[in-house]
């Protein structure tokens, strides 16, 4: 009888479940994978063979038929080599285990070692859904992977490791959700040392791991600056000089001068190259400084002289509600003159408000009401945003409008909310491209395969002030 093995694969940008069936019968040594299998699925064929030899076991002689069904279904992904490995030593009684509520991932290398597979995490949430309890999955996938909870997670790193574990020779207990502290070095503070703002952290995350611009709005005393801090533990290390760039800007007392050359070069940009620049007061910053911001924002790039070098950077800027800060302060009264306040909101340009990709206000959060902080909140957004660099380079914010609609994939219910966006607001060729760069950032953040009405209506909601404040302006 079959061997029969549960698992799912990536269709239309869609995660679909599949059955793996391995039967050993009589007949010429011949090994067949049916099913519509792509290049890549039919090469398992000398994959497992040689993994097979090479962890000590042997290989079947008779008839193998490996059935992926539905059979009407194209499918693709090397993570199916580890069960239909497994399937053949089962069906041939060198191993015995019950592989039911089980999902098996991994790309075999030659001596039975596990390669590092595309769209896990998908996969992974995808089993939780349907009632899985376990996942057995290559070591090299342990970040994507990190933040799921509720399932049974054994990362390793060669076959004969998931054998023993199988066997129940090797106790092995899942591992937690959370990294190992070595794996990140966090400062005060970290979302763990700030009690509520979940949209104010949500909308951190998301800015830092697409690379995009955001601006903070609210009352002082709010924790605008220390929200702004806090972003400094997400950012992922510098691949060249394996350090986190990050740069504080006051405009009062300041930490760090944000200048700028005879060039139009900014001081500051080139040092934050892959990390954060924070500039606090944005409307206290001078004029000339504020507007040669706008082409580094948008570009993404540092000019010197003729050349352009990449700067992926997120430039997190705070502000005053009004001069005197308490314009939209549930209990204190603005003291600013109508006059005032214009002048104050105009300080910041219709343009260079433009180059924010997010934009939202911050309101005093009872900390001794619906107090919600955990201390892996922190790790927990560490991880999705590393997850999120890693796998999507470029950077969202550095997509070009042809290559962000190529590679962008919406549902029918996101395309038609994009259309009705359009038609109310009648935002710039730019505001609509931000708008569907910051969703396809939250859709990579939970793992979607494709750009949801969901990811669309929270990218909308990110840049709610954005919009409003682009029509004072225009």
């Amino acid at each position: 009888m079959a061997v029969t093995f549960s698992s799912f694969v990536i269709h239309k940008a869609q995660v679909k479940p599949i059955q793996i069936e391995v039967e050993i019968l009589n007949g010429f040594p011949e090994f067949y994978i049916i099913g519509l299998g792509d290049k890549a699925l039919r090469e398992a064929k000398e994959r497992i063979r040689s993994a097979v030899k090479n962890s000590g076991y042997k290989f079947p002689v008779h008839r193998k038929v490996v059935s992926l069904t539905p059979a009407k279904l194209h499918k693709k992904g090397t993570h199916l080599d580890v069960p239909i490995f497994l399937g053949l030593l089962l069906r041939s009684k060198q191993l015995k285990f019950d592989p039911e509520n089980s999902l098996f991932l991994g790309e075999l290398i030659l001596n039975g070692y596990l390669n590092y597979i595309e769209d896990c995490r998908e996969l992974v949430v995808a089993a939780k859904r349907s009632g899985i309890k376990r996942v057995y999955l290559p070591q090299k996938n342990i970040i994507d992977i990190q933040d799921i909870e509720g399932i049974d997670m054994f990362p390793v790193d060669h076959i004969s490791s998931l054998i023993e574990i199988l066997k129940g020779n090797n106790l092995a207990i899942p591992i937690e959700q959370t990294s190992d502290s070595s794996t990140a070095s966090f400062v005060y503070p970290t979302f763990d040392d700030i009690i509520n703002q979940q949209v104010a952290k949500r909308s951190l995350e998301i800015a830092i791991a697409g690379c995009h611009n955001l601006l903070l709005i609210g009352p002082p005393g709010v924790g605008k600056t220390m929200l702004a801090e806090s972003a400094q533990n997400l950012i992922p290390i510098n691949p060249e000089t394996q350090s986190r760039n990050f740069m504080i800007v006051d405009s009062g007392i300041s930490r760090t001068h944000l200048t700028m050359s005879a060039g139009g070069e900014l001081g500051a940009l080139p040092k934050t190259n892959w990390g954060a620049l924070v500039i606090n007061e944005l409307p206290e910053v001078d004029n000339q400084t504020l507007e040669s911001l706008k082409e580094p924002m948008d570009a993404k790039a540092i000019v010197a002289g003729k050349h352009s070098h990449p700067c992926n950077t997120s430039v997190i800027a705070t502000m005053n509600s009004c001069r005197c800060g308490y314009a939209d302060h549930p209990h204190k009264a603005c003291t600013c003159t109508p006059y005032q306040r214009r002048l104050y909101d105009q300080k910041i340009s219709g343009a260079l408000l433009d180059r924010f990709d997010m934009g939202i206000r911050i309101i005093s959060d009872p900390i001794f009401r619906s107090k919600k902080s955990t201390s892996k909140e922190a790790m927990q957004a560490h991880n999705r945003v590393q997850r999120v660099r890693r796998q999507c380079q470029p950077t969202n914010a550095t997509l070009s409008l042809k290559l962000l609609l190529d590679t962008t994939k919406l549902s029918k219910k996101a395309f038609n909310l994009m259309e009705v966006i359009e038609r109310k607001y009648t935002p710039s060729l730019r505001r609509m491209s931000k708008l569907l760069r910051v969703a396809k950032t939250i859709s990579e953040i939970e793992g979607a395969p494709s750009i949801e009405e969901v990811h669309i209506a929270e990218s909308m909601e990110l840049q709610q002030i954005l919009l409003q404040k682009n029509l004072v302006h225009e």
